[in-house]
């Protein structure tokens, strides 16, 4: 599952397909705790389940500053719900079949950002286009063993 992220003012990501998720909150207790809040927040969908796989970290930066972020990726059995309870943050909801990576070849697009354009892999499943973090989680899900 994967979220296509409403188009906001100020937001560097609007309208890009990412996976539900965001910031670790004092009350959460852990990574996995904020995954399960982050998810319900933006899609309404509750799990009361451990994850069955964890990604690799991933290092970033925020959009607000140079400081570096980890990204903590795991990955839940979740069921296939027809209905959400989207917030402000996200458009819609896609299930995108894991098929598409494993038989097509990624594509390139340019980004063009204050400081220049860049080529960028990206893969395009319908109208949506996937590319950054969450291409980069994509590709380290072989190593799960989950999808082989």
């Amino acid at each position: 599952m994967m979220v296509k992220r409403a188009n906001r003012i100020g937001d560097p990501w609007s309208g890009d397909m990412a996976f539900p998720g965001g910031r670790r909150q004092l009350e959460d207790l852990d990574h996995i705790d904020t995954a399960l809040r982050e998810l319900q927040e933006e899609t309404g969908l509750r799990l009361q389940a451990s994850p069955i796989a964890k990604l690799p970290m991933l290092w970033t930066k925020s959009h607000n500053s140079i400081r570096p972020m980890t990204i903590h990726p795991f990955i839940f059995d979740a069921p296939k719900r027809t209905r959400f309870q989207l917030s402000d943050e996200i458009a819609e909801v896609v299930w995108v079949p894991y098929e598409l990576f494993q038989t097509q070849h990624p594509e390139h697009f340019i980004w063009q950002t204050k400081l220049g354009k860049y080529r960028m892999p990206c893969y395009h499943y319908r109208d949506y286009r996937i590319w950054g973090l969450s291409l980069k989680m994509i590709e380290n899900l072989p190593a799960t063993g989950l999808f082989c």
